[in-house]
């Protein structure tokens, strides 16, 4: 598999796991997210190489 190519390295630590020992989502969606920018690094899909985006506005609801 000399094609795959690494977008992450990195080490779980203790605190990263919930109680089963699996890694917690907060901590992996975040792992992920890193890993996400260096594939678009890797594929040249640089925020540079992109047209300027206009402003936008979002809506932010508070749940209570």
């Amino acid at each position: 598999m000399s094609g795959w190519k690494i977008t992450y390295r990195g080490i779980v630590y203790p605190w990263h796991c919930d109680y089963m020992g699996h890694r917690n989502v907060m901590w992996y969606a975040g792992k992920f997210d890193e890993a996400c920018w260096q594939l678009l690094a890797m594929l040249d899909l640089h925020r540079s190489n992109q047209p300027q985006a206009r402003p936008s506005q979002a809506i932010i609801l508070k749940c209570d």
